[in-house]
């Protein structure tokens, strides 16, 4: 089955299950802004905000409607010649790796640990994004709450969690790491 029949079969199973009663739309944007129930007003609101830079708007704009100007969209435009990641050339080119089989620079590859180049800045951009939401909902949460965040006030090692919170008690530290060993073939003490 093609990319495209798939696609097709994908969304009539979908609009099944969650019984939509209307036709899917020919674009995923176009399908995001039609769906109920999808915080389209608190996007809407957040758009229309005077309070919000016209930059920002521009590029939420720009990533919902796959209009982002990545490499892949430039290229599609003609502006550029190939839609692979410039980023990830320079780093293999300086490293002396080949460079004839590249990535796609598409937003979601720019955007995630994929693309090497920008690693460091995505993990640091995602860690103090996680960190910011655990004060947050740990100091505006309800205070009766089952749930326990770990580690939200500084980083620790994994182990020294586990110790505690206690659940060595229920599952011992040991047969996770060497689980985690056997399965990632590789040694955690070192």
């Amino acid at each position: 089955m093609d990319s495209m029949r798939w696609g097709w079969s994908c969304m009539l199973q979908l609009q099944e299950m969650d019984n939509w009663g209307k036709l899917a739309t020919t674009t995923w944007a176009a399908e995001f802004l039609l769906r109920d129930g999808e915080s389209r007003e608190f996007l809407g609101s957040w758009m229309n905000s005077s309070a919000v830079h016209e930059a920002k708007k521009r590029r939420a704009k720009q990533v919902i409607t796959f209009s982002f100007p990545c490499g892949k969209w430039l290229h599609m435009i003609g502006v550029r010649a190939s839609p692979e990641c410039e980023l990830c050339k320079r780093e293999r080119s300086m490293n002396r790796e080949p460079t004839d089989v590249l990535p796609t620079e598409t937003l979601a590859h720019i955007q995630s640990a994929e693309c090497k180049s920008k690693k460091k800045s995505v993990i640091g951009t995602h860690n103090r994004c996680w960190k910011y939401l655990i004060v947050v909902i740990s100091t505006h949460g309800q205070a009766a709450r089952d749930l326990e965040f770990i580690g939200g006030d500084k980083n620790k090692q994994l182990e020294k969690l586990w110790a505690e919170t206690r659940l060595g008690d229920i599952l011992p530290w040991d047969e996770i790491a060497d689980e985690a060993e056997r399965l990632l073939g590789i040694d955690l003490a070192t």
